[in-house]
C-alpha cells in the first residue's frame, strides 16, 4: 500500500469520527432543549428552592398582598394582567 493510500484512508477514518462525534452532540443537544429539558427544569427547581422561603419571598408575597387590597392598585394590576394575556394571544 502506498503512502498516499494510507494516508487517505485515515483522513477518511478521521472525517467520519468527526461526522459521527458531531451528531452525538447534535442529539445530546436535541435531548438537552426541547419538551423534556430537564436541565433547564433542574435549575429552575433549584433557584425556586434557593429563594423559597427566605425573607424576601416572604415580603414581597406581603407587599403583593397589601397591593391587592388597594382598589386603585388592584385595577391597574388587573389592567396590566389583560394587556400582558392580550400580547401573548397576538391580540395587541
Amino acid at each position: 500500500m502506498s503512502m498516499q493510500c494510507a494516508l487517505e484512508r485515515t483522513m477518511v477514518r478521521v472525517r467520519k469520527d468527526a461526522n459521527v462525534t458531531e451528531q452525538r452532540k447534535s442529539e445530546e443537544q436535541e435531548r438537552e432543549y426541547g419538551e423534556g429539558n430537564y436541565k433547564a427544569a433542574r435549575e429552575y427547581q433549584e433557584a425556586v428552592s434557593k429563594t423559597a422561603g427566605t425573607k424576601k419571598s416572604e415580603r414581597a408575597a406581603k407587599e403583593a398582598k397589601q397591593a391587592l387590597e388597594d382598589p386603585e392598585t388592584r385595577r391597574e394590576l388587573e389592567e396590566a394582567e389583560r394587556i400582558g394575556k392580550d400580547r401573548a394571544a397576538g391580540n395587541e
